[in-house]
C-alpha cells in the first residue's frame, strides 16, 4: 500500500534517528545535521524527538545531562560576548548576545522542569490537622480559644475567591 511504510523505509528511519542523535551529541545544530543527512532542520529535529520517545528512562537522565553542558557552554561562551568591554564588540552585537542567552536559558527551564505547571492539594485530612492543631495551641495557651478560632477562620477567609 502507498501510505504504509516499508520494512526497510523503518530501518531506514531507526538509522537516521541513531543518526541524528549521534549528530546532536557531536553538538551539531539540527540545520548541520540535516544538512549532513539530506534532511529539512524540522525533519532532523522531528527525528530527534522521535529518538528521545523510544529511549528508556535511565537513557533520558543521561541526554538531559548532556544537553544542560551544551546548554551552559552555550551560555558561557555568549556571555563573554555579552559582557565584553571590548570595543570592538558592537552594542547590537551584545543585545543578540543577550537574547540569545534568553533562549538558552528558556531552553535549560523545560528541561529541568521549571516551566512545569505547580499542583497543590490540600485534603480533608491536611484541614483536620490544622483544626486539631489550632485546638491543641488553644489548650496550651489559655485565653486562646476564640484566636484560634478566629485565627483559623481569617485563614479560611482569605483563601475565599474575591
Amino acid at each position: 500500500m502507498a501510505g504504509q511504510p516499508r520494512g526497510t523505509d523503518r530501518l531506514d528511519a531507526a538509522e537516521t534517528r541513531t543518526r541524528v542523535v549521534q549528530l546532536r551529541r557531536l553538538r551539531l545544530s539540527f540545520e548541520e545535521i540535516g544538512a549532513q543527512l539530506g534532511l529539512s532542520r524540522q525533519m532532523a529535529w522531528k527525528h530527534y524527538q522521535r529518538a528521545l520517545a523510544d529511549l528508556p528512562a535511565p537513557h533520558i537522565a543521561e541526554h538531559r545531562a548532556e544537553e544542560l553542558t551544551l546548554v551552559d557552554d552555550a551560555i558561557r561562551r555568549l556571555m563573554a560576548i555579552a559582557a565584553s568591554a571590548d570595543q570592538a564588540v558592537s552594542p547590537r552585537t551584545k543585545v543578540e548576545a543577550w537574547t540569545a542567552i534568553r533562549g538558552w536559558a528558556e531552553h535549560k527551564a523545560r528541561i529541568i522542569g521549571l516551566n512545569a505547571a505547580l499542583k497543590v492539594e490540600v485534603s480533608d485530612a491536611v484541614d483536620a490537622e490544622i483544626s486539631r492543631l489550632a485546638e491543641e495551641l488553644a489548650a496550651v495557651e489559655p485565653g486562646r480559644e476564640g484566636a484560634a478560632a478566629r485565627d483559623a477562620e481569617a485563614g479560611s477567609l482569605s483563601e475565599a475567591p474575591a
